[in-house]
Order: structure tokens, then C-alpha cells, then sequence
């Protein structure tokens, strides 16, 4: 009985003491910044407009008084390959009112109550990128795994087109 417990004992030791499973680095790979930055204006001025504009849009109404903080609206912008999220060289752009972040390792919340999140997933399986465009609590990575603040502004689905250099945004209808 001694010798099981023993070796028991000495398994349980063995196996508490081994290293964790490496957590996987971003992929490093895509586009350079500035298309990022494209990526991001196309969906914000297709998704960001009154409802009697873009019916199935952010109402901007809403997002300007969220989101706003002077004469800049805030947004942070997400893109991933997969689930591996990309990490972009240059952490920052602002296009026309928008300033959008990209720098997710150096996350700061931003001035304003709330941003506006952009989640754009390039689902490699030939159906084209996809994205997701929500007004979330400016401090959201600090949210539990799941959780979301329901936007008041509205939440658009769409997918990203490049025809001829250029990025184009389409918002799935509600």
C-alpha cells in the first residue's frame, strides 16, 4: 500500500512540475499597415451612417455620442487569420474622424466611454473576410472571456471586397 501511494505521490509531482503548453505567437504575416488602415476606413464609412442611409449600419447619431471625444471618434480594429490574431506594425492610423488602434499587446483604454470595435477575420477557406463592426465598453479586453456589451448603436456582418487596389465593405442586410 506504502509503494502505490508512493509512486502515486511521485507522478502527481512529476506531472505538476512539467512546463505548460507554449501559448502559439501571432502570425506576423499580412498586409502592409496601410491597408489595415484602408481595410478599416471602407468598413467604417460603409457601416457608420444614419439609419435612413445605411438601414443596416451603426447609427452615427449613436456612435458620435459614445465614442466621441472632441473631434475624434475612437475605434479599435482587430483582424485575424483564423483564430491567430495579426499583430500590425503600425499601431495607429486616423482616417477622416476616426482614430483607429490596432495595437492589441499594448492595449490602453481610450478617452471616450465607448469605441467602436472592428473585428475583421480572413476566413481562408476561399469564402472571403469577413466582419463584424459593434460599439463596445472602452475598456472591453478587460471583459471576461464571452462577455459583450450590447450596443445601443446597432451591430453589422458584412464581407470585404479589393477590386482594382481598392478595399469595399457590404453590410449583410438585418
Amino acid at each position: 500500500m506504502f509503494c502505490r501511494f508512493a509512486v502515486t505521490t511521485f507522478l502527481v509531482a512529476l506531472s505538476a512540475c512539467r512546463t505548460a503548453s507554449p501559448i502559439p505567437e501571432p502570425i506576423e504575416v499580412g498586409p502592409p499597415s496601410e491597408e489595415y488602415c484602408q481595410i478599416a476606413a471602407a468598413i467604417l464609412q460603409t457601416t457608420v451612417r444614419s439609419y435612413s442611409e445605411q438601414p443596416s449600419g451603426l447609427e452615427r447619431a449613436c456612435v458620435e455620442g459614445r465614442a466621441r471625444v472632441g473631434s475624434t471618434i475612437y475605434v479599435d480594429a482587430r483582424f485575424s487569420r483564423k483564430v491567430d490574431p495579426e499583430v500590425v506594425e503600425r499601431s495607429e492610423c486616423v482616417t477622416g474622424p476616426y482614430h483607429v488602434r490596432f495595437d492589441w499587446k499594448r492595449f490602453v483604454p481610450a478617452p471616450s466611454p465607448e469605441v467602436v470595435l472592428v473585428l475583421v477575420y480572413d476566413a481562408e477557406s476561399g469564402s472571403g473576410t469577413e466582419f463584424n463592426i459593434r460599439m463596445e465598453r472602452s475598456t472591453w479586453p478587460q471583459n471576461q472571456p464571452g462577455v459583450m456589451a450590447m450596443s445601443q448603436c446597432g451591430s453589422v456582418f458584412g464581407r470585404l471586397d479589393k477590386a482594382d487596389g481598392q478595399w469595399s465593405a457590404t453590410a449583410a442586410s438585418k
